[in-house]
């Protein structure tokens, strides 16, 4: 009985240790050793569909004002940690949230310590594939980060991240109604992406409201293909 009781108290702390990440971390060590196992794996998962993409990522730390990126000369996830993120940053999770400071490093933490770290392994595979093999010709900035976001929401849900993903979800559809749509009227909101890619990307809130918008996107499509079977159809 007594054997019993002890499994029954330390299994919920034992699911909880095995699934890293959509948090606030302070512990930089543990991040990127979290980001490390989740790397293998979505890499493994990646080399299942493909064992010739020979690309190994690694995760690091790395704090910056990109917060969460790919660097291609060094092959390498850019991690960040909130306790490091400028000032400024952090005061736009927090405005976003209505001033609530816990929730603004909630929403932080479930995207940038989260979601996007698959969705930078997948800008990873394609440019790869652009700039390194040349089997294939670079999408336009819209739908590179369709690919990244679509291959990613792909992996969570198949990691059995679905709750974690739909607090992603209450968070992104809550951004796209607050924040205003940077598209001009009558302009077609790929073509304005595309042609305004480096004035929209340098502020958080026109960007945002981009890639929020296309996450609710993807996440209410809920294809039948699969991971697997998004990636083959990429790669053909």
């Amino acid at each position: 009985m007594k054997a019993l009781l002890l499994v029954a108290v330390l299994l919920p702390f034992s699911l909880f240790s095995q699934a890293p990440f959509f948090k606030v971390y302070t512990d930089s060590a543990q991040l990127v050793n979290d980001g490390k196992s989740i790397t293998a794996d979505f890499m493994q998962r990646v080399k299942k569909v493909d064992a010739g993409l020979a690309i190994e990522p690694k995760a690091i730390l790395n704090t910056s004002p990109y917060l969460i990126y790919w660097d291609d000369s060094l092959q390498t996830a850019n991690l960040p940690i909130w306790h490091q993120v400028i000032p400024d940053q952090q005061q736009f999770f927090i405005q976003l949230n209505g001033g609530n400071e816990a929730e603004g490093k909630r929403m932080f933490g479930l995207f940038f310590n989260g979601f996007y770290l698959p969705h930078e392994l997948s800008h990873a595979i394609e440019w790869y594939l652009v700039f390194h093999v040349k089997k294939r010709k670079a999408q336009n900035y819209y739908f590179s980060e369709y690919f990244a976001n679509t291959l990613a929401i792909h992996y969570w849900r198949e990691k059995g991240r679905t709750r974690e993903l739909e607090q992603c979800y209450q968070f992104a559809k809550k951004m796209t109604a607050q924040l205003p749509n940077p598209v001009p009227a009558g302009e077609d909101k790929i073509n304005y992406f595309n042609n305004n890619y480096g004035k929209l990307s340098s502020n958080p809130f026109t960007y945002g409201y981009y890639q929020f918008a296309q996450f609710v996107e993807i996440y209410e499509k809920k294809t039948d293909e699969g991971f697997d079977g998004f990636l083959k159809e990429f790669l053909k």
